[in-house]
């Protein structure tokens, strides 16, 4: 009787240890969710304050500090379509044409630098129709001795189009491709759209003013 006693507190024992090491574990495993939860919010906090930051930096024309703001995003947060976006918009800014010993192709590779950030969120976000606008425009900042660039900011600008047909600021720089190198695009129809689609920017009338008076 003794000895069966025995073996059922052993087996009583055992299975009360299981149980125990399975809430042992269970707690573990939520501990260790909790910490994951928490660090996935500590990073957005501090993914949200540089890309703030860095936002204000711009607005008050510190582009090179919005730069290392936005990079310090980027840094805690690589999938940040936002801080890649902002980044390329601060690199454009920082990276005036012409004045004092200006150098062209050290301008062009800016320029190009500030394109593949603008890849980068597109990558994050197929979808980022002002991603596609703006690469167009950099591409048409130094497309006029290649063919390539040119076909790629076509291509861009359509997709931007494509992805947001309200998009009066896309249409506008359509105009404008075409004004410059794409004899297939209306530059008047480009202008028309886009005037139609947000009558409040006074640069679309000028631009189409100034073609009127170039005929």
């Amino acid at each position: 009787m003794k000895s069966k006693l025995q073996k059922c507190f052993k087996i009583l024992t055992v299975g009360v240890l299981f149980v125990l090491s399975a809430q042992l574990l269970a707690q573990e495993v939520d501990n260790k969710d909790r910490d994951m939860g928490l660090l996935v919010q500590i990073k957005r906090t501090g993914t949200n304050f540089y890309v703030n930051s860095g936002n204000k930096k711009y607005e008050l024309g510190d582009y090179a500090g919005a730069i290392s703001a936005y990079t310090k995003a980027i840094e805690m947060e690589p999938n940040s379509k936002e801080a890649y976006f902002n980044r390329a918009n601060a690199k454009n800014r920082n990276n005036p044409f012409g004045g004092a010993n200006f150098n062209y192709q050290a301008w062009e590779l800016k320029v190009l630098e500030a394109a593949k950030d603008y890849t980068k969120a597109i990558e994050l976000d197929p979808s980022f129709a002002d991603a596609y606008n703006n690469r167009s425009l950099m591409y048409i900042q130094v497309c006029s001795a290649s063919e390539e660039l040119k076909q790629s900011a076509e291509d861009d600008i359509n997709r931007a189009i494509q992805i947001n047909p309200n998009f009066a600021i896309a249409y506008y720089n359509r105009g404008y491709l075409g004004f410059l190198y794409c004899k297939k695009i209306d530059p008047r129809k480009e202008y028309a759209t886009a005037l139609q689609l947000d009558p409040s920017i006074a640069k679309f009338h000028d631009y189409i003013a100034q073609m009127e008076s170039n005929d």
